[in-house]
């Protein structure tokens, strides 16, 4: 591949994460409103996320 061509890549790959990881976000704001966050997410796993807010 080009230079180019990889560094668009790599652009295109940035900029999915960063919607993939603004979704998952909005996913979790959205159950934290809905109330049933707490209840979807086993006790073990809140450990490893962060705290609503």
């Amino acid at each position: 591949m080009k230079i180019k061509e990889n560094k668009d890549m790599l652009n295109a790959l940035a900029k999915q994460r960063k919607e993939v990881a603004s979704s998952k976000e909005a996913a979790k704001s959205l159950l934290v409103q809905l109330g049933i966050y707490n209840i979807l997410i086993p006790k073990d796993s809140k450990s490893a996320t962060t705290s609503p807010d």
